[in-house]
This record gives C-alpha cells, structure tokens and sequence, in this order.
C-alpha cells in the first residue's frame, strides 16, 4: 500500500500545475491535525480587490467543538491587525478582525485601515477537536459575512464558495488515495464528477500542483 502511494506522489512531480479561476472566493476547510481528535479550521480567502477587515459567524457541525482558542491570524496580516472572537458555543464563534489605528502595548498611533497582504491563501486558524469521527465537515456554516473594502472602507458581503475536510478532493468526507488520484487528474484537464478543486489545495497557494497531490499521500501514510 505504501509503495503504491509512493508510486503515485513519484508521478504526480512529472504533471504540470493548474492556476485557480480569477475571483473573489471564501472557502472554510477543517485541516488536518497531530492527532484524530485536535483539528483546525482553516478560513481562506482569495481576493481580486483589497480588505482591511472582516467580520463572520462559524458554526461547526456535529461532531466537532471548538476548543475555546482564540483564531490566529495568517502571515496575511498587517500588524495592525486585530482580532477578536466570541465563543457563543462548542459549535458556534464570531470573529471580528480590523486594523486598528493604535498598536502595541503602549498604542502607537499607526495610519490604521491596512489591507491584508497578497491576494490569495489562509486568513486564519481557529482550533477544533473532534468529538465524533463520523463528523461531516461539509456541514461547516459561515455566516454572517462581511469584509472592509480598503478603497472605501465600506462592507462587501462574500460568499463561501467552498467548505469540508481538507484534501477531500472527491467530497465525499474522508481521506482516501483516490483524493490524491483526483488531484493529478485536474492537473491532466479530466477531474471527475464531484471533484472540490478548493479541498485539493492543501497547501493553500490557491494554485493546484503535484505537491498537492504527494501531501495527501503523506497525511494518508502517517
């Protein structure tokens, strides 16, 4: 079994990568973890115009609970970004982050109102544990969204174009080889039916590549 997925991850480096489509997504995955039972969910953004804040509602599914840690923000951040999170919950959080216009312990005054940097990857990491394994991620609910635009500093309401268990590239809420098979086959132009391209990108870089591929492989060799 392991040669084979050896095998596969060895051929997946000889394929070409696939670009993401050019628009606006917000996709919520639940990453895998250390163990079965401490996971993270992983809230992502691809953006076509610049956002200095947000704010949204994560409601888990059965199955899952938070763990009462506050959401870390990405290496997307400015660092006068802040973020604040009210667990209502095991099952449901609302998080706020903006750039303030004061930071650090002293709160230099700073020009406030800067926009995440890049244009695509994670936005931040929330922890979660798993209280069922039968847990199905595509229950995952965000709601209430909402993002700052930087030009005019007025909401801009989005989407979630993409939720469920990280790598699950056939959606069908568990980790199997054929995910890893499903990868290289969009990276070939015959992705089958059901295919998440946004669950195959375990890496976050909003850009489908072999290596996506081989890290599903080495989740499933652990």
């Amino acid at each position: 079994m392991k040669k084979a997925l050896l095998l596969m991850a060895l051929f997946a480096g000889s394929l070409l990568s696939a670009n993401a489509q050019d628009a606006d997504h917000l996709t919520a995955f639940v990453k895998l973890g250390e163990t079965s039972a401490q996971k993270q969910l992983s809230v992502r953004l691809k953006n076509a115009v610049e956002y200095t804040a947000f704010q949204m509602k994560l409601t888990l599914p059965t199955g899952l609970k938070f763990t009462g840690d506050a959401p870390v923000l990405s290496a997307r951040k400015d660092a006068t970004h802040q973020v604040f999170c009210n667990k209502i919950d095991d099952q449901n959080m609302k998080v706020v982050v903006f750039s303030s216009d004061k930071i650090g312990a002293e709160e230099t005054p700073t020009k406030g109102n800067l926009a995440f940097t890049d244009t695509k990857g994670e936005l931040f990491l929330v922890n979660v544990t798993v209280t069922d394994e039968a847990y199905v991620a595509k229950d995952i609910a965000v709601s209430e969204v909402e993002f700052v635009k930087k030009a005019d500093l007025k909401g801009a309401e989005l989407a979630v174009t993409a939720k469920g268990k990280l790598g699950d590239a056939d959606g069908n809420n568990s980790l199997t080889p054929y995910d890893a098979t499903c990868v290289l086959l969009d990276l070939v132009d015959s992705a089958p039916t059901g295919y998440v391209k946004e669950a195959a990108d375990m890496d976050a870089n909003e850009n489908i590549t072999p290596y996506d591929a081989t890290l599903i492989l080495l989740e499933l060799v652990k």
